[in-house]
């Protein structure tokens, strides 16, 4: 076994072409968009990635395969070596250095620009670019993936979309440059002084690579991979905070357990720790940018503030549970649509708390505090550039305090969407649930008490419409969405057993056979199904026309609930497609 340093660069190019290939008993690709994003922050500020653990030759019994997105004419070609560790990382290379995946990569220049404009950025001062490049990460949404194109270069004027690929070859970079400045000539500086000195990719830092022999045993190289397997990923701002904490007597991890131990709330809203390093550092002024912690986080501030932090978490934590539904006093309930706004909103509340309130003037401020929560749902407002927002909204929600005019600028824009293709398992899907929770709600059949808080019967997420039922209903199609939070409903886990699959009217027969009709649309109401949606669900034999019927009445249910209790207007006919995995402009 040896061991060696080569560029990265270089690595994905052998990769690409064929003299890098796969075991066959190596699973596939399989890392998501964010991985790859922060694999590419990491090469552009030329951070360890971990180390590559290789096979000499090409081992017949290991039947070598080429990595995903390589050359055409890679099979063909006799590799130097198997790759037995790195495989997502440099297949990840091949997409971003190749573009060749199904997803392409591109710098937002755009979003760049705006940042740079944000921090008030003077290009031609050298120190300034390189504080501001080294500040820049993943986080800051100055990179994004696309569905894959002919042409990625034609995005660049167009779309101000720069893609990883032209990064690689700097001749691509510089023509692809002069295309962009000559169309945005405001842009020289920006272009010249930022993007093609710090964001090039042809050339990258060396990465280890350690070599085992040919003639290796197949059981010894089996045990080897086993053993060494990496990621390549760096440890997380928390547990950065965590080493730097320790010298200084404080044991980081046990503390954050003590207070999970403690807190009736908080073990639900910081699966990480890294929520109440942000309130941290929120009250001690700091932003609360997460890859930034390490950096504002030292042992004076975590012990000035970390019982203020965790008492105002807690107390959000049951004003969020007791006014809006989000059941943060139960394990594995998943109902609050950003963990991001926790820390500002905790802040605020302490701001509510700390002026004393009383009667109409704190219904009043806790009511500014819902639509808050409300309204960052139904806008997805953190899905992106979040750590910029967190601060900036707790200093509008302080002047709105002071003034019932100033409405922050960003909520007066918010309206309610469209709700027709909005997931269960999204921003405003969690918000829908958590205002289902909120009306204590009741199973149709038994009548108990169900939901997500203390003292209700077990309770578990139903599909009104079936998965297995839609498909029986005439008019239906394949690819026509079901699992939609418009067919979502609780039912005591009993009932749900029994109503997994079947004719939502043979479940309000059997709810009828314990309660009379008034009773059982009742406990439909609750769940946002008004009177004339139930009548939908009680006819015998239902088609796909039903089924959107159905999701058209209760959407309007929902809709107006909203309006009514969160005074936010109806927006257009468009729809809002509530996919979070991987968020665009």
């Amino acid at each position: 076994m040896t061991s060696s340093a080569r560029s990265f660069r270089d690595l994905v190019t052998d990769a690409h072409d064929g003299k890098l290939k796969l075991p066959a008993f190596q699973r596939g690709w399989r890392w998501r968009t964010d991985k790859v994003i922060k694999l590419f922050d990491s090469l552009r500020q030329g951070y360890p990635i971990g180390a590559l653990l290789f096979l000499k030759g090409e081992n017949e019994l290991l039947a070598p395969r080429t990595f995903e997105g390589a050359h055409v004419q890679a099979p063909d070609k006799a590799a130097d070596f198997l790759v037995l560790d790195g495989q997502q990382r440099l297949t990840a290379g091949i997409h971003l250095l190749y573009a060749t995946g199904p997803r392409q990569y591109y710098l937002r220049l755009d979003r760049l620009f705006e940042l740079c404009c944000s921090k008030k950025i003077n290009f031609e001062i050298k120190e300034e670019v390189i504080q501001f490049v080294h500040d820049l990460d993943e986080t800051d949404s100055y990179i994004s993936a696309r569905p894959r194109t002919v042409d990625p270069r034609s995005q660049l004027v167009k779309k101000h979309l720069l893609c990883t690929s032209l990064l690689a070859d700097s001749t691509e970079l510089n023509l692809a440059i002069l295309d962009y400045v000559a169309e945005y000539s405001d842009r020289r500086d920006f272009a010249y002084r930022l993007i093609v000195p710090f964001f090039s990719l042809a050339k990258t830092d060396t990465v280890p690579v350690i070599e085992i022999e040919a003639t290796t045993q197949i059981e010894s190289i089996s045990r080897i991979f086993t053993t060494l397997n990496t990621t390549g990923q760096m440890l997380t701002p928390f547990e950065l905070v965590v080493s730097i904490l320790f010298p200084k007597d404080i044991d980081l991890t046990q503390e954050i357990k003590d207070f999970r131990e403690k807190g009736k709330y908080y073990e639900s809203m910081d699966g990480t720790g890294e929520i109440l390093l942000q309130t941290i550092a929120m009250l001690g002024g700091k932003e609360p940018k997460k890859a930034n912690l390490p950096k504002t986080i030292n042992a004076e501030i975590y012990t000035t503030y970390k019982e203020s932090a965790f008492q105002s978490l807690e107390a959000l934590g049951k004003f969020l549970t007791d006014n809006l539904g989000a059941a943060l006093d139960s394990k594995g309930v998943d109902m609050v649509p950003y963990d991001a706004i926790y820390a500002p909103m905790a802040l605020a509340l302490k701001e509510i708390n700390g002026r004393n309130l009383k009667g109409l003037d704190k219904l009043n401020a806790e009511k500014k505090l819902a639509r808050w929560y409300v309204g960052s749902a139904l806008s997805q407002r953190y899905q992106e550039g979040v750590h910029n927002k967190q601060v900036r909204d707790y200093e509008d929600f302080k002047l709105w305090l002071n003034n019932d005019s100033s409405v922050p600028s960003w909520l007066t824009e918010v309206t309610i969407p469209r709700l027709l293709r909005h997931s269960p398992n999204g921003a405003i899907g969690k918000l829908i649930r958590g205002l289902i929770n909120y009306r204590n709600p009741k199973d149709p059949v038994s009548s108990n008490g169900i939901g997500f808080r203390p003292g209700a019967f077990p309770t578990e997420k139903h599909h009104i419409f079936p998965k297995k039922y839609l498909p029986t209903m005439a008019g239906w199609n394949k690819g026509d969405q079901g699992d939609v939070i418009l067919n979502l409903m609780f039912l005591e886990s009993e009932t749900n057993r029994r109503w997994i699959n079947g004719n939502p009217a043979d479940h309000v027969q059997e709810a009828s056979n314990n309660h009379g009709d008034a009773i059982i649309a009742e406990n439909y109401r609750l769940q946002f199904i008004d009177r004339t949606a139930f009548e939908v669900l009680k006819r015998p034999s239902k088609s796909k026309e039903d089924f959107e019927e159905f999701v058209l009445l209760r959407e309007k249910s929902i809709q107006d609930h909203i309006a009514a209790s969160f005074n936010f207007t109806m927006a257009g006919v468009e729809e809002i497609n509530d996919e979070e995995d991987e968020p665009e402009d």
